[in-house]
């Protein structure tokens, strides 16, 4: 850390506090007990700790104002202080609260090839085996779907794309009724559907306008649900030879348009292999988090749908190559020369987040936070014969917490 910092144009105070942080193990809470270090930590950012406790130089604020927004999507002036450690941020090893940070520490993740995508195309094809050949993790990413068998008559489970559902209702009162209609449109024409039930898993605040008639109370909770807008850019180049040159599988950029690049992970899994010399191409992936800094949460995220919808593509694509250029020149990196392909993937209803990121449940506080503020967990109750899923419905952008309320969602309507 001291040599890289070193290398930086930061202040030299901000440098050395840097250090510090990365190095030291003070306790920046020393007349507090455990648990009023926790109710401390809880109440304020890791950017009010760092400005209010620590006392550390603007510089450092700065510096790790994006640190991690790629995985959380939030930047330091709504992240709990509580919560900081387990994103890798420092200056919290010296208060004794180990246990209390959650997180990915002591933990390995796996990554498809081509992302969540595969998780989905592992439930189709349990679902409608004919539509694929192969059975388990190794053949799927390679597995050639043949979507005209999605939606078959005579197979028991059937999808339909390119649908999308502008009303759900039940027939008759919801107390009694012993059906659901699903309004959708596909090719510019309404149809309808009739079912026993239906789980609705969908961005949670457009729900009320799916289905008017919800109880109002329902319908306010599910309109709390905050969606965080985020860019995930992928970058196909001929060939890595400069991020070899430099010894660079990944970058932290907090002052550039894109707060992040690295390397596509490196995964082999059965038949699908992934490059292994630098001289064959590769993807990079860059991220950008909208954020605005001094703002509420709600505002920032507000701000930054606005800036992802008016930003057009060659804003992008003009960031993208200066940002790569000047980050990999002295590989050899040639942006005219070596991009051969890009894509912007901006997402303006991105995560799924908690409804106050400065209220986050932890392990210290989610016997603490009051019921009525729990709009995630108000706004998925059934309602007759219609659940509620979706990773909004846990407050947590994990796929597996969009698994876990799924099978929630079903278990709700059998019982």
């Amino acid at each position: 850390v001291e040599a890289f910092v070193a290398r930086t144009p930061l202040d030299e105070r901000a440098k050395r506090e840097i250090v510090e942080l990365f190095s030291e193990s003070k306790d920046h809470l020393p007349n507090q007990s455990r648990a009023e270090k926790q109710k401390t930590l809880a109440k304020i950012s890791y950017q009010e700790f760092l400005t209010n406790i620590v006392g550390v130089h603007p510089d450092v604020v700065a510096f790790f104002r994006h640190w991690q927004t790629s995985y959380q999507a939030v930047g330091i002036d709504t992240t709990p202080a509580l919560n900081a450690r387990s994103s890798g941020l420092p200056g919290l090893t010296g208060l004794g609260l180990e246990e209390s940070y959650r997180g990915h520490q002591h933990r390995e993740d796996f990554y498809f090839p081509d992302g969540n995508a595969s998780i989905a195309r592992s439930l189709v094809r349990a679902m409608v085996p004919r539509v694929a050949s192969g059975n388990d993790m190794n053949d799927i990413v390679t597995a050639r779907f043949d979507y005209g068998r999605l939606d078959e008559k005579d197979t028991p489970v059937r999808i339909r794309l390119n649908s999308t559902a502008v009303n759900v209702r039940h027939i008759g009162d919801p107390a009694s009724s012993k059906e659901v209609e699903i309004t959708y449109v596909r090719a510019d024409k309404a149809q309808r559907v009739r079912a026993g039930s239906c789980v609705l898993a969908c961005y949670n605040a457009i729900i009320p306008h799916l289905c008017p008639e919800l109880p109002q109370v329902q319908k306010d909770a599910l309109s709390y649900a905050i969606r965080v807008p985020l860019v995930s850019t992928n970058v196909l180049i001929r060939n890595w030879r400069s991020f070899h040159k430099l010894g660079l599988k990944s970058a932290y950029c907090p002052g550039m348009y894109h707060c992040e690049l690295r390397l596509t992970y490196p995964v082999s899994i059965g038949k699908y292999r992934c490059p292994r010399s630098p001289k064959e191409p590769m993807v990079v992936h860059l991220y950008r988090i909208p954020l605005s800094p001094g703002l509420p949460a709600y505002e920032q995220t507000r701000a930054g749908k606005q800036e992802l919808l008016s930003t057009s593509f060659e804003t992008f694509e003009r960031h993208i190559r200066g940002q790569l250029g000047r980050v990999l020149s002295e590989g050899g990196f040639d942006s005219a020369r070596d991009i051969e392909a890009i894509t912007v993937n901006r997402w303006p209803h991105g995560y799924a987040s908690p409804y106050d990121p400065m209220a986050r449940l932890h392990s210290w506080s989610s016997h603490t936070w009051p019921a009525e503020k729990r709009h995630w967990v108000n706004g998925r109750h059934p309602f007759g014969r219609i659940s509620i899923a979706n990773s909004d419905a846990a407050a947590s952008a994990m796929s597996e917490s969009a698994i876990e309320q799924a099978y929630r969602a079903v278990g709700d309507l059998l019982d």
